[in-house]
């Protein structure tokens, strides 16, 4: 059986409070665009925005600061490729929750963020941009036909958008009403019988794979690799004394 939902953490303004700001905010994304030159001309295209509207905070959203630990890393970071650049206009860089943003948020701009949707959700004019290809490869095909894409001349010019009413209806954005996923769910509960929830990594057998586990969490990746490699050699030496 497949349900109908709409994404739990798109909060709609009446959920959110009273919104509206004079924020326009940036979401990075890790991935996308790659290049440096590419990534370059988004900050420079944002400074020009603050220049022309001096009423605007201009807010970098990264996932992390600069220096502090995320989940991928980045070969050109935002806040770091800024100062190398030798910070030729106004920008601000933040990071935290998406939410404590765009509740300040005037505009919104991305070149692949999910954060566009929670955007939209709040109903804040958006702008996702196309310069670099609209495309799988740069995670924001779903957005064809949305209304939102967008040149970085259109962000300097504070061109943000809102989305189609058809686009928004066939992604995530249905009437409420159509959700019909927890009556689904609630017939399979009632239809099976109950059995209490069990890890896959139960049991004796999976001792190892918990420790594994455990590290993956606790321990930085990079320390975990030494150790990994520390392992192997230490293998191959004891292998080649026998």
């Amino acid at each position: 059986a497949v349900g109908l939902a709409r994404l739990p953490f798109l909060r709609t303004q009446a959920e959110a409070g009273p919104g509206g700001g004079n924020r326009v905010v940036f979401a990075t994304q890790a991935k996308v665009p790659r290049e440096r030159e590419q990534r370059e001309r988004i900050l420079l295209a944002l400074a020009e925005l603050a220049g022309r509207r001096p009423d605007l905070d201009v807010v970098v959203k990264l996932r992390a600061l600069e220096g502090e630990r995320q989940t991928h890393n980045e070969r050109h970071h935002y806040q770091r490729l800024w100062r190398e650049m030798g910070e030729p206009g106004r920008l601000a860089f933040a990071a935290g929750p998406m939410h404590e943003q765009l509740g300040r948020a005037a505009g919104f701009v991305t070149v692949s963020s999910t954060a566009a949707l929670e955007a939209i959700a709040l109903g804040v004019p958006s702008l996702v941009l196309s310069d670099f290809g609209v495309s799988a490869e740069m995670i924001n095909l779903v957005f064809e036909g949305s209304g939102l894409l967008g040149t970085l001349g259109e962000l300097a010019d504070g061109g943000f958008r809102t989305a189609a009413a058809e686009w928004c209806a066939a992604n995530y954005f249905h009437p409420a009403e159509r959700g019909d996923w927890t009556g689904l769910l609630t017939g399979l509960v009632i239809a099976r019988p109950r059995m209490p929830a069990r890890s896959l990594l139960d049991g004796p057998e999976h001792a190892a794979a918990r420790r594994r586990a455990r590290l993956r969490v606790e321990v930085p990746p990079t320390m975990l690799r030494a150790g990994y490699r520390a392992k192997r050699r230490m293998r191959r030496y004891l292998k080649a004394l026998s």
